[in-house]
């Protein structure tokens, strides 16, 4: 899109109220890019090879590869102790949670997971 979407995010962003998914499987645009991330920073596709990755904090990364930009946070969900009755964050360490991405010019945006 020529817009930059909130992808389901509250403003301001709360832990407790993450899109979910079915945001973006709703708008009906869908594609996939395989994206190949290895130490100490690279991150490579089938027609970029020379990419780049970093972690932001403890909480997401960020990915810049093909003339794209990429961002989200890391999937977690919130699990209630039975014993202790904490709140703990559960990682799922395999998936994002709802992210943005953007051109290099800044002029194409959209979410992605």
């Amino acid at each position: 899109s020529e817009h930059r979407s909130s992808c389901g995010h509250l403003r301001p962003d709360l832990e407790e109220a993450q899109p979910e998914r079915t945001f973006l499987d709703q708008t009906g645009q869908e594609g996939q890019l395989m994206v190949t991330l290895s130490n100490p920073k690279f991150a490579a596709t089938a027609r970029d090879a020379k990419g780049t990755w970093t972690m932001v904090y403890d909480e997401g990364f960020e990915v810049n590869v093909g003339g794209m930009n990429f961002f989200a946070f890391s999937n977690f969900t919130y699990e209630h102790d039975a014993v202790t009755h904490k709140k703990t964050n559960q990682s799922h360490c395999g998936e994002t949670m709802m992210g943005w991405y953007q051109n290099r010019n800044r002029t194409a945006f959209g979410c992605y997971y």
